[in-house]
């Protein structure tokens, strides 16, 4: 009986390995250490992104919902550092605003991009509801202002300053395809 049970145990672990988990994250971080943004017609909920209906492609008439992920927490901002939220459209850095308040646990975040009716950032659903009619390519990044130490140059008076310096990173970025109509 001993046997049978740890036979049945086994098999069991071995039939259910393969099979994906339906709250599995459907997070990738890429070599250069970005992660992926995903897109939906409806809200994305954390856990349940499966159950989602992903879309790379949308009119002027739906909605856009993201889930942005991290490749890891975001982490405290210090020195200066920052967060943004970047948007490219067909190829050209559109909109570039700073995200306030964010959370250093953060590793994800969900993004009500356009025709929402509670849009998060206006400025990117203003440049796509202003777009010519026509495909689009949209991207979406989110990135965050690494400080990367300081260097002392001379100011516009001649004096010595210390200056600074950043190297933005993506955290999260994808892709999309608009159609205006």
């Amino acid at each position: 009986m001993p046997r049978t049970i740890a036979f049945l145990l086994t098999a069991a672990a071995l039939f259910t390995a393969g099979v994906p988990s339906f709250a599995q994250s459907m997070k990738k971080v890429n070599a250069a250490g970005e992660a992926n943004f995903i897109f939906s017609s409806a809200a994305i909920e954390k856990g349940k992104e499966n159950q989602a209906r992903l879309k790379d492609t949308f009119t002027s008439n739906d909605k856009i919902f993201g889930r942005g992920y991290f490749p890891k927490a975001l982490g405290k901002l210090s020195n200066g550092e920052e967060f943004f939220q970047w948007l490219y459209i067909d190829g050209k850095l559109t909109v570039k605003g700073a995200l306030v308040d964010v959370n250093p646990t953060w590793d994800q975040m969900q993004v009500w991009l356009y025709n929402t009716g509670e849009d998060d950032f206006s400025t990117m659903s203003d440049a796509l509801k202003r777009l010519p009619k026509g495909r689009h390519k949209v991207k979406v990044a989110f990135v965050r202002t690494v400080y990367t130490g300081s260097r002392k140059d001379f100011n516009d008076q001649g004096k010595l300053v210390e200056i600074k310096q950043y190297k933005p990173v993506n955290y999260t970025v994808g892709e999309f395809t608009f159609i205006a109509q």
